[in-house]
């Protein structure tokens, strides 16, 4: 070969090694971290309203304390990723997670506890958005939908596994001790990622003749077997500005931006609220905590099996699996409203099926959005999708507590949140009908060759 070559095109063109799969694992571990945090708190709030006699409205605002922290680390900090480098900032912010998570130990009081979550959950929002970015960066196009999936499957083992920690920790060492473990936890991941990580690709690569030769040494650790001939890269033609949220709307990135927004939010409502209040919501008709914990981890494993997500949507299409998940998750939230029962055997299968399509939503929406943004652009459009997406992750836990004490039973609450799952089914189509439209009448840019149309899918390398 002779003259140059795009990073992309050279990650498109080589297989996956284990430089890549140990990067790829250590991204899971960073979404593991935050799982863990999203849920370790539903799952020691018992305790900590039987201990601080709180009531429901408080308690909504302790479990969304976190997310809002969350929504506003993903609208500042991740973009920044384009000024400081991707792994630079997951390492900063796991380190602050896990010594803000310790720093929880000492909260005196609810008032105290809700800052401390607020301060860790900003800490997530610029660990997930560049984690994405960077990893899918590194594997080849074909392949990212189900690399995002798998990534998830951090995120949906650290909810799992949180229920495990508290069934453990709790009876021995309180809320504490279970809240302890996530405060060690990151601190471990951090290291590993400065330890393995290699920097993204389009940030090396505007930092001049220094990037350049990083980049290469780079290339020669995750492909040692290639011609040295085939590692001469050059930065992507045409590339956006870096990180410009501007970016976002023009070159007809404004609608795709907007639904995938607004299908987030919609799913995120459902997905929070199930995760924050079901084991509430078992103790409160009658089931013990213990089952009640038992029955939220095992409706988890419907997110393990949604792992699957990503690899039918390399196979059939994004957006079209993307529709399907909606519709099936509107009926089965209307299902678990209809068999809620403190039994163990009645509850775990309709949630099974449930935290499979929202879990799954999870992962295909951002899916949807590594695929619609280009690279210099992704961890700033993964940022804001994930930020004003989790907006409904603020929603999905208040709401609940609100109407609980406006005198609504928990069957209809559940009954309720069918509605924004048909909504974000309603966006996906409009959005697949209006660029395929366009795709047709050839009035879109070549950067958008990777749009989550099924349309447009054939061109993608």
């Amino acid at each position: 070969m002779t003259g140059t070559k795009s990073v992309a095109s050279v990650i498109d063109t080589q297989p996956i090694g284990r430089f890549q799969i140990a990067i790829a694992a250590i991204g899971a571990l960073a979404l593991f971290c935050e799982g863990f945090d999203l849920q370790i708190i539903s799952y020691v709030m018992p305790s900590i309203v039987e201990a601080w006699r709180i009531e429901p409205a408080k308690q909504g605002a302790i479990l969304s304390a976190g997310y809002s922290g969350m929504l506003i680390g993903f609208l500042v900090l991740a973009p920044l990723a384009s000024k400081i480098g991707a792994k630079r900032l997951v390492v900063c912010c796991l380190l602050a997670m896990g010594a803000l998570n310790l720093a929880t130990l000492f909260a005196p009081g609810a008032q105290s506890l809700v800052f401390c979550r607020v301060a860790v959950g900003l800490t997530l929002g610029g660990v997930v958005p560049p984690t994405l970015a960077l990893v899918s960066e590194l594997f080849p196009v074909r392949r990212r939908s189900a690399l995002v999936a798998m990534l998830y499957l951090g995120t949906t083992s650290g909810i799992m596994i949180a229920g495990v920690a508290a069934w453990a920790t709790l009876s021995r060492y309180g809320w504490r001790g279970a809240m302890a473990i996530g405060g060690v936890m990151p601190i471990i991941v951090a290291l590993a990622v400065w330890r393995v990580w290699c920097e993204s690709p389009v940030w090396l690569l505007a930092r001049g003749p220094q990037g350049d030769a990083r980049m290469k040494a780079i290339l020669a650790r995750l492909y040692p077997r290639a011609p040295s001939s085939d590692m001469l890269v050059a930065g992507e033609p045409c590339a956006p500005r870096a990180g410009g949220v501007a970016q976002l709307f023009v070159e007809q990135r404004l609608v795709g931006t907007l639904v995938l927004w607004a299908a987030l939010s919609f799913n995120a409502v459902v997905y929070f609220f199930a995760l924050s209040w079901l084991p509430l919501i078992l103790v409160k008709i009658g089931a013990t905590q213990q089952n009640a914990i038992l029955a939220s981890t095992l409706g988890n494993l419907g997110g393990i099996a949604a792992i699957a997500t990503g690899f039918l949507m390399d196979r059939f299409g994004g957006a079209r699996i993307v529709k399907a998940y909606f519709l099936t998750g509107a009926a089965f939230v209307l299902l678990v409203g209809a068999v809620l029962s403190p039994a163990v055997v009645v509850i775990a299968p309709a949630a099974f099926c449930l935290g499979f399509c929202v879990s799954g939503l999870q992962k295909g929406v951002s899916a949807l959005a590594v695929t619609f943004y280009p690279p210099a652009l992704r961890s700033t459009g993964l940022g804001w999708v994930l930020g004003v997406g989790r907006s409904g992750a603020i929603l999905g836990p208040m709401a609940p507590g609100l109407l609980m004490q406006a005198g609504w039973t928990p069957a209809h609450i559940f009954y309720l949140m069918a509605a924004p799952l048909l909504l974000g089914g309603a966006g996906i189509a409009f959005m697949q009908v209006w660029y395929r439209q366009r795709s047709h009448a050839g009035t879109l840019p070549p950067a958008h060759v990777d749009l989550p149309d099924p349309a447009n899918r054939a061109q993608t390398p």
